[in-house]
């Protein structure tokens, strides 16, 4: 028995020995996740800048994936431990004039991106506004009257260029609020 157990752990070390000794540019370091992969490429959305994978501007790093932002509009990110929905929310604006585009990171479980929706900005000399009608955000309402809610947002850019938020989150048929929440995202660019 001493016999086959030696030999089961020679055995053993061989294999690791060799797999390691085989093992060059193809294969991970586990100790550096962020290294790029043998054909200059990285996972989750990063780009591979110097044999790091990096997160380049203005992209910003979401449930552990780099998504980009859409257009060179200004960007805010903010928590709030109040809102219904969510306690960390990104957005950028882009475009110009009174009808622009706001993007926003999103997740599905594993899989994630961003989402967008045509939105009002009223260039304002006292800070300009934002009115999004429906936001990409998904989002159920729990208890005994189970729905889906729509997410409405008012903004307001502050003298600092941060921007001040009203989320509304209403019902589906009846449009009528369920619950609200104010935040104030930090701009990021």
């Amino acid at each position: 028995m001493q016999r086959f157990f030696n030999f089961c752990l020679i055995t053993l070390s061989v294999c690791l020995f060799i797999n390691l000794i085989s093992c060059t540019d193809e294969c991970p370091t586990p100790s550096d996740p962020y290294a790029c992969n043998s054909n200059g490429t990285c996972n989750r959305g990063y780009e591979c800048v110097n044999d790091s994978c990096l997160c380049p501007q203005p992209s910003m790093i979401f449930n552990n994936h780099c998504v980009q932002f859409g257009g060179p509009g200004p960007t805010w990110i903010g928590y709030s431990s109040g809102c219904y929905c969510f306690d960390t929310l990104a957005v950028s604006v882009g475009g110009t004039g009174e009808d622009r585009t706001l993007f926003m990171p999103i997740a599905s479980g594993q899989l994630v991106g961003s989402a967008n929706t045509t939105i009002k900005y009223f260039e304002r000399p006292d800070g300009d506004s934002i009115y999004a009608v429906q936001m990409p955000l998904a989002c159920d309402k729990q208890g005994p009257d189970y729905v889906k809610v729509i997410a409405r947002m008012y903004g307001k850019v502050q003298t600092d260029g941060d921007l001040f938020i009203r989320l509304e989150f209403r019902h589906p048929s009846t449009f009528e609020v369920i619950d609200e929440c104010v935040s104030t995202l930090k701009k990021l660019k």
